[in-house]
């Protein structure tokens, strides 16, 4: 999933996410918070992204502390958050269409 920044750069968001790379997601998030450090917040950010225009591999969690604060770093949690969210609800739909007892 590409996304496009109000500063122009676009980035790729994962379209697949096996189970033993997110195993402790749901713990990650419920630990984030406004008081959550950046760096802490791009370790867990980094493992959504697959690619990005800015300088520095976004896999490299310490080059996220380049990126400006509401036009980047807000832009791309949001992005995710969102993403998230959609695929929960996905999910969720899915299960309630199942036939499996």
């Amino acid at each position: 999933m590409e996304i496009t920044l109000t500063t122009g750069k676009k980035v790729v968001l994962r379209e697949r996410y096996p189970t033993r790379e997110f195993d402790d997601l749901r713990k990650q998030l419920a630990n984030l918070g406004a008081d959550i450090p950046w760096l802490k917040r791009a370790i867990l950010l980094k493992r959504f992204v697959e690619s990005w225009e800015f300088e520095g591999d976004p896999q490299e969690a310490e080059t996220w502390g380049d990126l400006d604060l509401f036009s980047e770093f807000t832009a791309i949690e949001l992005a995710v958050a969102k993403l998230i969210e959609k695929m929960v609800e996905t999910a969720k739909n899915l299960a309630s269409k199942s036939t499996t007892p």
